[in-house]
């Protein structure tokens, strides 16, 4: 019976180790492949200029159980994010335009609250 138990052991040893070695040559088999050619020509540079990110925000009062608003970025600035806040569901919240956020909430039974939309803008390099 130990026999028998041995003999298992240095079956599956063997069959472990080689089924190792096959794996450790193929590693390296595929190490010595080339990796990437030659590099290529430079691009164009870019455009000059700096872009600056800040954030717009609207505040308003709700007495409905939904109610929505759009916070807006300056004149020629692009959205680039958005949100709300103020503890209440959020129903919807996406891009109004290029320039805006959309934000609409949901507040069963309340009477007075305050949500604030967030719009993320960045300035056009």
């Amino acid at each position: 019976m130990k026999t028998d138990a041995l003999k298992a052991t240095a079956k599956f040893t063997i069959g472990y180790i080689a089924l190792s070695s096959i794996l450790i040559a193929g590693i390296v088999a595929l190490d010595l492949l080339p990796r990437d050619g030659k590099d290529g020509a430079d691009g164009a540079p870019g455009q000059d200029g700096s872009v600056k990110t800040y954030i717009a925000q609207t505040t308003f009062n709700g007495t409905p159980t939904k109610k929505s608003g759009t916070a807006t970025c300056k004149a020629g600035d692009l959205v680039v994010g958005g949100g709300g806040g103020g503890g209440h569901q959020i129903v919807y919240s996406y891009p109004a335009s290029q320039s805006s956020w959309y934000v609409m909430v949901y507040c069963a039974g309340c009477n007075n609250y305050e949500v604030r939309i967030y719009a993320i803008c960045t300035t056009k390099p």
